[in-house]
């Protein structure tokens, strides 16, 4: 009597909480909400039920989960499945969406590429003017040694309105010795912003050394008794030139 209330137990799936599955295999279908689990149930085609896609949503994880599912002869096949995760990643820096199929980052350099833009206008417009192709990488290099020694603010960024793009190709093309008449105009004006002064006089970076040392001078001479030199040549660096200064001096006396 007792192996038949066994077998019959075992038919009725009584005191496991299971569904019989006539007897050819088993499957845990069942709910896993206590564990924060969630589940599904598929036909294996063997005449069983089993779960196939497990999640947990409250850690947002996914996996495999294997589908086991017993032949006629009694041995076990098993199957992943994978399991397709709810949950959203982020990457450090920003995230990033999808549509079309495709990923549009979240964020875009635009400084980079109007630089970008503004280095290759200046190349053809130097080349045009010159009427010689003009290297861009050697332009793009004079750039970068330019930007290191003048930090600013303001930041430093050729002006085709300032100056010709012949001219700032000769300013780029030979970043050290600009980088020499950078070092004296400091010498003789510490207190000038010198990001600023090129932003609105750039010619001056075309300035030959000795004309610098002269100018200097110069200024130095007939603004003797001026309280702040530096930040007046700052303020206009047209000043800089001192046959103009004499002329406006002159000017404002009259």
């Amino acid at each position: 009597a007792a192996p038949e209330r066994s077998a019959s137990a075992r038919a009725h799936g009584s005191g496991s909480g299971r569904p019989a599955t006539g007897g050819r295999c088993s499957g845990r279908a069942g709910s896993a909400a206590g564990r924060g689990m969630h589940g599904q149930t598929l036909d294996t085609g063997t005449g069983c039920s089993t779960r196939s896609v497990e999640h947990d949503a409250s850690l947002g994880m996914k996996g495999d989960v294997a589908r086991k599912t017993k032949t006629d002869d009694g041995s076990t096949s098993s199957t992943a499945i994978s399991t397709i995760s709810t949950s959203s990643s982020r990457k450090a820096g920003g995230a990033s969406s999808s549509t079309g199929g495709g990923v549009v980052p979240s964020s875009i350099d635009w400084g980079a590429r109007r630089r970008q833009r503004m280095l290759q206008e200046l190349t053809e417009t130097a080349g045009k003017q010159r009427g010689v192709p003009v290297d861009v990488g050697q332009m793009e290099a004079g750039l970068r040694q330019l930007e290191a020694l003048l930090p600013g603010p303001p930041e430093f960024c050729p002006n085709l309105e300032a100056m010709r793009a012949s001219d700032w190709a000769d300013v780029l093309m030979d970043a050290s010795s600009v980088g020499s008449r950078l070092v004296f105009y400091k010498v003789h004006f510490p207190g000038m912003n010198l990001a600023k002064v090129m932003a609105l006089r750039p010619q001056l970076l075309l300035k030959p050394i000795d004309a610098i040392q002269r100018d200097a001078d110069g200024v130095k001479q007939l603004l003797a008794t001026a309280k702040d030199v530096d930040k007046l040549m700052e303020a206009v660096p047209t000043l800089m030139n001192p046959k103009l200064l004499l002329s406006v001096l002159v000017t404002v006396n009259k």
